[in-house]
């Protein structure tokens, strides 16, 4: 049961009043008022609420009647002050306890995880044109700074986002998305819970895994047809199945078994090669094969990497224990060239994209984006500025690596990671000379960027497969404000 959700109507104020403050002609601009007058319309906006609402003290449970919600509304439109506005929402943010939001959304305590999937905290966003979301901890960047009187100062190292309107500083619990941006996006939001003692390590240890290294015509059996439709004929391809399937199987049972036995927190796998044993058709399911090679509660996120089925490329994300809680679908299609022809990934079309984003105290906002998906800059951009997804993991199944890495870049301004796998066998099939294995990106100010290649002691040859450990900070402060630390990882070879 999802406890938190009775509280729609109060988030539905909150709707009404953003879309009343983003109205302002000056709501883009940098002006500001005196301390004074901010003072002033901080005590006038808790007076408002706490006649219309009631005196709401911490740990209380948020309530709001239409009579409260209408009289907020109307003397905030009546003042008509932009600073008074942000002031009121400001405080109504403040009441809100993500603790006992987290708790309440928290998807593994709900029997169907269908059921655990909100698309906004408010209902009324296509009035309003505000989507509502919770605003989870992650970990930032603080650097230090000395005063104009010699004093020693640290503060949150500022990003793109907190230069995006003059709401975003002023939040402490939820963020918002203009309904408009989301456009042909369904986003499926899922909250989980992890222990603290997990999340307030400072990193994020990840197991990346390419699985094998075996030539193409050995791993998978590609259907490569023609297809017209009257006037032109396409060129497409299916993936009919994993040749190895049993040998991925064991490679992915050793990744688990390091993961359990190294306390990593997350696993990723390449594309398309997630094999049937390790994919779950819908949320909620249970996966046989990681129940059954449980023997701790690490990791608490598992992607095997997606699976080609039915004309869909889709990654299942397990939660501790092997329970799936989402599935993502790859949208955008791969295209390959055989005996000079140009054939395309045959993937059916969607008129409607579906996006997963995962919100975990501590560690932030989760998605994952299959392969090409990653270098689409409006699904890029649609999660990192305006869904403000902090971690995007990719699990890629391609020859080339530099679409990846351009792309990646755009991350920084929104400080967010990526982590990207690739199959040492996809790999192979590249013409230029490649030695690394994916890429790790963190947002990070130094010498070198925040760009980190998962280079291959092996030399992209071995008979059991490998792991990589990746180490991603949260909080990257370095020796100094301008050489932040970055990731760090390491290559085990399995015997």
């Amino acid at each position: 049961m999802l406890t938190y959700s009775t509280n729609t109507e109060y988030f539905n104020m909150i709707s009404e009043l953003i879309q009343f403050v983003i109205s302002f002609d000056d709501y883009e601009h940098d002006e500001s008022i005196s301390p004074t007058d901010s003072d002033r319309y901080s005590k006038q906006a808790e007076e408002l609420i706490n006649k219309n609402l009631g005196k709401y003290d911490m740990g209380d449970k948020l309530r709001v009647t239409e009579a409260g919600k209408h009289a907020i509304i109307n003397s905030c439109k009546e003042k008509s002050s932009l600073f008074f506005t942000n002031a009121v929402i400001s405080k109504l943010d403040a009441f809100i306890n993500i603790d006992d939001f987290v708790n309440g959304y928290n998807a593994y305590n709900v029997p169907c995880f269908e059921e655990a999937e909100f698309f906004s905290l408010n209902d009324n966003y296509s009035d309003t044109g505000i989507v509502v979301l919770p605003l989870v901890s992650r970990t930032r960047t603080s650097v230090s700074y000395i005063t104009y009187s010699g004093k020693k100062r640290n503060h949150i190292r500022q990003t793109a986002l907190s230069l995006k309107n003059r709401l975003t500083n002023c939040l402490q619990n939820i963020f918002f998305v203009e309904y408009s941006k989301i456009k042909k996006h369904i986003i499926k939001n899922i909250v989980l819970k992890i222990p603290d003692a997990v999340t307030k390590k400072g990193y994020i240890d990840i197991a990346a895994s390419p699985y094998c290294c075996r030539p193409l015509s050995d791993v998978l059996s590609i259907n490569y047809y023609e297809q017209s439709n009257g006037e032109e004929t396409h060129g497409k391809f299916i993936i009919e199945k994993i040749i190895n399937s049993d040998e991925i199987k064991e490679v992915f049972l050793k990744v688990f078994k390091y993961s359990q036995d190294n306390n990593i927190d997350v696993i990723l796998g390449p594309e398309i090669l997630c094999t049937e044993e390790l994919f779950a058709e819908k949320s909620g399911a249970y996966n046989n094969l990681i129940i059954e090679n449980t023997i701790n509660s690490n990791p608490y996120l598992i992607i095997p990497g997606s699976y080609w089925s039915d004309n869909m490329n889709r990654a299942p994300i397990y939660y501790t224990g092997g329970r799936c809680v989402g599935i993502q679908q790859k949208h955008r299609r791969f295209k390959q060239k055989k005996d000079d022809k140009n054939y395309t990934e045959d993937l059916n079309k969607s008129s409607e994209y579906e996006i997963l984003l995962i919100h975990i105290p501590g560690w932030g906002r989760i998605s994952v984006l299959i392969c090409k998906d990653f270098i689409d800059p409006n699904i890029r951009t649609l999660l990192v500025e305006e869904l403000q997804a902090t971690l995007i993991l990719c699990p890629s199944f391609s020859p080339s690596m530099s679409s990846f890495e351009n792309a990646e870049q755009s991350l920084a301004e929104y400080d967010a990671s990526a982590v990207i796998v690739n199959s040492c066998t996809a790999l192979s099939e590249s013409k230029a000379d490649i030695d690394f294995a994916g890429e790790v990106f963190t947002p990070t100010v130094s010498s070198i960027g925040g760009k980190c290649r998962l280079n291959r002691e092996c030399n992209g040859i071995c008979e059991s497969g490998c792991v990589f450990k990746i180490r991603l900070p949260l909080d990257r402060k370095g020796e100094s404000d301008y050489e932040e630390r970055g990731a760090e990882f390491e290559q085990f070879i399995f015997n």
